[in-house]
């Protein structure tokens, strides 16, 4: 065979390796190949897509200069070589190739666009504003228009040149242009950088909703339902399909976060398939590839040919939920987002802000790490899962053995480590590193280097604009390993959060070594991470309450060596709560499988209703009354709440009468009586529920028997309905009433209200909007901080029950006691009335539907236990 015949040979079976996902043998190929044929491919570019495609990017680069050097004129070999640089992140070495490709070939407007995307991505946003401008003016394409009002500086100059580009950006989302735009391709005609928001300290869940209409408006092929999604499997005697994507499952922060949840979901109740690009030798994609039960090797889509291809791939595996870890990263994942590919899907905090897209169900956020009212900077629903992030691996790397002076640092400085890219230092930032230079003489702070000069270079200036000469107190590092990076951390007197963006990912390796971080919690969930892990660990005193604080703090830390010592030793006391924990993923378990579910597809009959109680801790005994005079009258949705503890024959049990037990451990993270916290999981149900119930019940279940069909009040206007105790009962008069009053409000909150009528909390019942508001309400009056003090006390949610009544802060119709519900806890005996139908007030031949605390009398629980237990 000849040379020519030889190499046409090899290059084939090297494409067939790479589209047969043989990325491994492909590059012991191409390795073999270029060492023996040194010149030009004659099919370079394609082999140039298909590495770049799989991450073999030092092939990619090797068979690109090849091409450009062979072939000078050829406008696209010069692209590849720039291609290849912006796959390595080295942005601003890719211009010089761009330039000469858009020079080559001025009439094509690829090159021109990849000119003006990467001039914005080196921080030279002006130059990229103005060819996208040109190139909208020169090819008559509005496109390209609204793509040069929607570029972001990635070091912003300061705050108004924020506040400007975000209004500019949201207005031209509005504009007319915008509304009569219309894109066949989003990846070849339209740019923006919406990542760079995030870094914005400001509410982006308006610019993203816009920028999501917007998409849907102007590229309708975008909007997509896979043809499962509208016949959903019902998910009786099978596992529920989790699919989850991202672009950056391997040795990347996303790959760290997320590999131990994909090991560590139970296989009894998902099937979990993966979906990402492959990237050749990378350790911890292997890891998740082997945990996986299904891999999918998917590049990320460049054109809209190839998201339709990756559309299809995801919507072939018929998921039940998709989860992207993350939204936002890159562009091809937030179009591929607007599609419905699975019935339910999610994102997770990859990228910590809200996606603005309709199509996206759930945003699964962390309790501690959410401000009071975080819901409202989600478009999506929030779920706030309990503990730190799940199953996160300590650091399996240990430190160097580098000494500060190779880093270049002298052991006699005070040395504050910024261990985060230069794009998330805000221009408020700027300020505390002034402070502290201004206050430390022999303050020296580290930064890691950009990769691109440029950006290194722009903030380098911005900060001596604040402070001339504060850049000669800055000591720049190049990327390192995590070897290096943990024994810079190690070495470093205190680390330092970026005001309104903390770390993630580097405050868990720099918490497993002890290094201290001083943080300051923000407006958003994105600036309060570490502070979610301090308050995992207990300690409390390097959170800053205040701007003037966290400067404090920082010198404190940065210059007494002695109290970060001390603070380095309960650090690594108290860590290990961080690390492989499992709290969050039964959590994130339970609530995927409750949102498949649609929050309870109707069993059969009604269909219109809903009765929710809390049965945790109760075995067959407790709840049989409940249950089985509940299923003779009614034939609706019901559901218990349940601990994890619950014994196999109490779930047959329940199941056999078509009750749904849900898991709900709160004690575990929340120290609070579980009559208060079970309105937590009520509302997570509710919220979850593919449509609304005509009516809901919300009812405890071991004193409560029932005699007729519980809605009788379904025609009713009113969206809440509160049952009244008897009718002489007072708040003041009511010990246990007055106390669960002041316990959870103080001592003042009894006065205004000790004359007023008791309303048992017990049974609740309202429409689908009106039960939720009132759960919503209720928790927001909880303070869990102050009750955790009561834990033994169970009647905390009666006490703020009345408080909403009285207080009026909910509309609300009173109930009278034995209309619906009869409570019998402060009812003299003698107006108890019993005969062959059930139990009633006495002096009415009416039957009251619901009985309540039946227990409270002897010979109604005798009555009640032989009329109802007769069946078992």
């Amino acid at each position: 065979m000849g040379d020519t015949d030889q190499r046409r040979k090899l290059r084939a079976q090297i494409r067939t390796m790479l589209e047969q996902e043989r990325s491994a043998e492909a590059a012991a190929a191409l390795e073999d190949y270029l060492a023996h044929y040194p010149g030009p491919l004659d099919d370079d570019i394609v082999l140039i897509g298909q590495c770049l495609a799989r991450g073999l990017t030092d092939a990619a680069m090797d068979i690109a200069l090849r091409a450009a050097g062979a072939r000078p004129d050829d406008a696209t070999a010069q692209a590849a070589v720039a291609a290849c640089f912006s796959a390595m992140g080295r942005t601003e070495d890719s211009l010089p190739y761009l330039r000469t490709a858009a020079a080559l070939r001025p009439d094509n407007p690829r090159h021109r666009f990849s000119l003006a995307r990467m001039l914005v991505l080196a921080n030279h946003a002006a130059e990229g504003r103005s060819e996208l401008a040109a190139l909208a003016e020169d090819l008559a394409n509005p496109a390209f228009a609204v793509s040069s009002r929607l570029v972001l500086d990635i070091i912003p100059p300061s705050r108004a040149a924020i506040a400007a580009s975000r209004d500019d950006f949201l207005n031209v989302l509005t504009s007319e242009t915008a509304g009569e735009l219309r894109i066949d391709d989003p990846f070849a005609e339209l740019f923006h950088a919406n990542f760079y928001l995030a870094y914005h300290a400001a509410d982006n869940r308006p610019l993203f909703e816009a920028f999501g209409r917007f998409l849907r408006r102007s590229c309708p092929a975008l909007d997509w339902s896979a043809p499962h999604v509208a016949r959903p499997e019902p998910l009786s005697g099978r596992r529920v399909r989790l699919g989850i994507y991202s672009s950056f499952l391997y040795g990347h922060t996303i790959g760290l976060l997320n590999r131990g949840l994909i090991a560590n979901l139970d296989r009894s109740r998902f099937q979990v398939v993966v979906f990402t690009r492959q990237v050749h030798g990378d350790s911890i994609q292997d890891e998740i590839a082997a945990a996986a039960d299904k891999v999918v090797w998917v590049a990320p889509p460049a054109s809209m040919g190839q998201l339709l291809e990756v559309r299809g791939l995801i919507a072939a595996e018929a998921l039940d939920v998709l989860l992207y870890a993350d939204i936002g990263m890159i562009n091809s994942t937030y179009y591929l987002a607007l599609s419905r590919l699975a019935p339910v899907q999610a994102v997770s905090i990859g990228h910590p802000d809200t996606t603005g897209l309709d199509s996206i169900d759930l945003f699964l956020g962390y309790d501690s790490m959410e401000p009071a009212g975080g819901e409202a900077q989600y478009s999506e629903t929030l779920v706030r899962l309990p503990g730190p992030f799940p199953c996160y691996a300590r650091p399996p790397i240990g430190p160097s053995c580098k000494a500060r002076a190779d880093f270049g640092l002298d052991e006699a400085a005070n040395c504050y480590f910024i261990p985060q890219s230069l794009f998330k230092f805000h221009p408020d930032f700027d300020d505390v590193l002034a402070r502290i230079a201004d206050r430390d003489d022999d303050a020296v702070i580290v930064l890691i280097a950009d990769r691109s000069e440029s950006i290194t270079r722009d903030l380098l200036a911005r900060l001596d604009r604040r402070r001339p000469g504060l850049s000669a107190r800055l000591h720049l590092v190049r990327r390192m390993g995590v070897a290096d990076l943990l024994r810079l951390m190690q070495v470093s007197d205190v680390i330092l959060d970026p005001i309104h963006y903390s770390g993630g990912n580097t405050s868990l390796e720099a918490f497993s070594i002890g290094t201290p971080i001083v943080t300051w919690p923000g407006r958003f969930m994105r600036g309060r991470v570490t502070c979610g892990f301090y308050l995992a660990m207990g300690i409390l005193d390097p959170i800053a309450r205040d701007f003037d604080q966290y400067v404090d703090l920082a010198l404190r830390y940065g210059r007494d060596r002695a109290a970060a010592a001390d603070l380095r030793r309960r650090i690594l006391a108290a860590n290990q709560v961080l690390y492989d924990s499992t709290v969050a993923l039964r959590a994130l378990e339970d609530r995927l499988e409750a949102a498949v579910r649609k929050g309870l597809e109707p069993v059969s009959g009604h269909g219109e209703f809903l009765v929710m109680g809390t049965a945790i801790g109760y075995g067959i005994d407790k709840v049989r009354v409940f249950v089985e005079s509940l299923r003779r009258h009614y034939d609706g949705d019901v559901c218990l709440l349940v601990s994890r503890d619950i014994t196999q024959e109490t779930i047959d049990y329940l199941h056999s009468w078509r009750v749904r037990p849900i898991h709900f451990d709160a004690g575990r993270h929340i120290p609070v009586h579980i009559q208060t916290t079970r309105y937590v999981r009520y509302a997570e149900v509710l919220r979850d529920c593919a449509r609304p119930y005509r009516q809901v019940l919300l009812s405890d279940v071991a004193d409560v028997v029932f005699q007729a069909f519980p809605f009788p009040l379904a025609d009713h206007p009113a969206d809440l309905f509160f049952f009244m105790e008897d009718a002489g009962s007072r708040i003041g008069t009511s010990p246990s009433n007055s106390q669960w009053l002041i316990q959870t409000f103080g001592e003042g909150a009894l006065a205004p209200l000790k004359d007023k009528p008791i309303s048992c909390s017990g049974t609740t019942m309202g429409s689908h909007a009106g039960i939720l508001a009132y759960c919503d309400k209720l928790l927001e009056l909880a303070d869990f901080k102050r009750l955790a003090s009561f834990p033994q006390y169970r009647g905390h949610d009666q006490g703020i029950h009345n408080f909403i009544l009285h207080h009026n802060l909910l509309p609300i119709s009173r109930v009278e006691n034995g209309v619906v519900v009869f409570t019998l806890g402060g009812v003299d005996a003698a107006a108890i009335g019993m005969d062959e139908a059930g139990v009633k007030v006495a002096r009415h031949a009416h039957l009251s539907p619901i009985v309540h605390q039946y227990q409270y009398f002897p010979e109604v629980e005798a009555f009640v236990l032989e009329k109802w237990r007769s069946a078992g």
